[in-house]
């Protein structure tokens, strides 16, 4: 329950939309690859946009108040 509120937040976080489209960009163009390729490219493409992500999050969790329910669900976040 925790983790499908905190996607719920994330989706909504303006910072986070454009990283998030990033990444399903990739997925779109490497569907046809085989897996082999697939793991390369998300592991060299995709872990950077992750981190971003995180990033954002761990700004999001300081700036917001620490019982608010972003600021619990990007707490949890940045601890996973």
């Amino acid at each position: 329950m925790a983790f499908s509120r905190l996607a719920k937040i994330v989706l909504g976080l303006k910072s986070v939309k454009k990283f998030r489209v990033q990444a399903y960009d990739i997925e779109d163009r490497i569907r046809e690859d085989s897996v082999a390729d697939q793991l390369v490219a998300r592991q060299s493409e995709t872990v950077p946009i992750l981190a971003l992500i995180l990033t954002a999050l761990g700004k999001c969790a300081v700036r917001e108040l620490p019982k608010s329910h972003l600021g619990q669900a990007a707490s949890y976040a940045c601890n996973q």
